[in-house]
């Protein structure tokens, strides 16, 4: 044995699943979806303003827990989905260079 392996001729050799284009269309959906989610979260820490900005004149103290809750809610979502559609780094510890 020579220690050099050679496929038989024909034989397909595994790659990535899918092709190219729907990759790419796979991924402008998740960057879609993350947009979505940056402006909830937007739109949610502007009402949290709005309603720390109302404390001192109108009842807001009530609608604070939830929002918060809220926010807390989408940043949990997003961690979550940045995890399973992000890649995951390389094996030695730095990423880019």
């Amino acid at each position: 044995m020579s220690g050099i392996t050679t496929h038989p001729p024909g034989l397909v050799t595994p790659g990535p699943r899918g092709s190219w284009a729907g990759r790419g269309l796979l991924d402008s959906v998740h960057g879609l979806a993350f947009l979505g989610l940056a402006l909830a979260e937007a739109g949610l820490i502007l009402a949290l303003i709005i309603e720390l900005s109302d404390a001192a004149v109108i009842f807001p103290l009530l609608l604070i827990p939830p929002t918060l809750l809220a926010v807390r809610r989408l940043a949990n979502v997003t961690r979550r989905l940045s995890g399973r559609w992000s890649p995951s780094p390389p094996p030695g510890g730095t990423c880019c260079g």
